[in-house]
């Protein structure tokens, strides 16, 4: 586990070394939010952090006795939180530090070919500068990631979809991606949506209570 660790950094470091080729049109504004506050500092610590959960979560399966690990990035952030009072960081420090290391994994599950765009918005929106070294974090571990439990074309894969993604957060759309609806989910159960399907959709459905005619 150490050993990927690591490599990890090492790749992290030179994902961001070569940045202009590894991440895209995107790399200078990516550069950009790394440079501010102690992100860049934040983020090579999670690159060795991020898996420091798998000690406390690994177990057995019953059948065929595969080690796995679930649960490790939890087991991670509660390391990370230690880790971050141990350095005495700030809170801002140790919320963004602890982020990274929470969800490293979610990164590399949102690159599925399945999941929809509207599912990433979302983590956008959850994340937003947090995004980008996340998505690094993320390139890093599938690269340092040998093994049965990796492939160069699962590896080649996901770096398209982490520079496609970055570009994406950093589009014109940004605004977009940081802002919250006017109206969410609570408001249309107040107002007599039904729960259900309909209550995440873009226009009101009618509910099922007739009106009283005046």
């Amino acid at each position: 586990m150490w050993g990927h660790s690591v490599a990890t950094l090492g790749i992290c470091e030179g994902i961001l070394e070569a940045a202009e080729e590894r991440l895209g049109p995107s790399a200078v504004q990516g550069k950009q939010d790394l440079g501010r506050h102690n992100r860049l500092a934040l983020l090579k610590l999670a690159a060795l952090f991020h898996d420091s959960g798998k000690p406390a979560a690994r177990s057995t399966e019953p059948a065929g006795g595969r080690v796995i690990f679930h649960g490790h990035e939890k087991a991670g952030a509660e390391v990370a939180e230690g880790e971050a009072g141990r350095l005495k960081l700030s809170a801002r420090d140790r919320a963004y530090f602890g982020n990274l290391a929470e969800n490293h994994m979610h990164a590399i599950d949102l690159s599925q070919p399945q999941v929809k765009l509207k599912t990433l918005l979302r983590w956008f929106r959850r994340l937003g500068d947090g995004m980008v070294p996340l998505i690094i974090l993320s390139m890093a571990d599938t690269q340092a990631t040998f093994g049965p439990a990796s492939s160069s074309a699962e590896r080649e894969r996901h770096t398209r979809w982490a520079r496609e993604t970055i570009s994406l957060y950093h589009s014109p759309r940004r605004e977009q991606f940081a802002s919250k609806p006017l109206i969410d989910g609570r408001y249309r159960l107040a107002v007599g949506v039904p729960p259900g399907p309909g209550l995440g959709a873009g226009s009101f459905k009618r509910s099922a209570t007739p009106r009283t005619k005046n």
